[in-house]
């Protein structure tokens, strides 16, 4: 059978993040912040550590909204604002027309060896094709 139907807002989402844009800049959030906790877990910081601002700079401007918060609403802001950008990405990218594959040759009155010549604009007929000769004659 087929799936729940979807409505517009969740298609538009969908649309929207689960796009090459989207999802690539959420997969460098996601590197980011794994590699902030691997150096916060495996490595003894005797001295004060700026590596977790990254999780920051890599989801700023929009997470620098929720820096004055703390606890998990700071989180929160962080996993929200990644969202947030992740979806004005997608929309970008939606937004961008895909490029052709083939492209247009110059029209310049030449044509190519095997492709048939073109009348010019002021040599085309105007008038309706003549009638077809009755029946019988040549």
């Amino acid at each position: 059978m087929h799936g729940p139907r979807r409505t517009p807002a969740t298609a538009a989402l969908h649309r929207y993040l689960f796009n090459p844009a989207g999802l690539g800049y959420l997969a460098l959030v996601a590197v980011v912040w794994a590699w902030i906790a691997l150096d916060v877990l495996l490595f003894d910081h005797t001295g004060n550590s700026l590596v977790g601002m990254w999780g920051f700079l890599v989801t700023a401007p929009t997470s620098l909204v929720f820096v004055q918060l703390s606890g998990p609403a700071l989180w929160g802001g962080v996993l929200l604002a990644a969202v947030l950008q992740a979806l004005l990405l997608g929309v970008t990218y939606a937004g961008v027309p895909a490029k052709r594959t083939r492209s247009r040759k110059r029209r310049t009155g030449t044509t190519g060896k095997n492709t048939p010549k073109r009348r010019p604009a002021t040599a085309r007929r105007t008038s309706p094709p003549p009638a077809p000769a009755p029946p019988g004659t040549r």
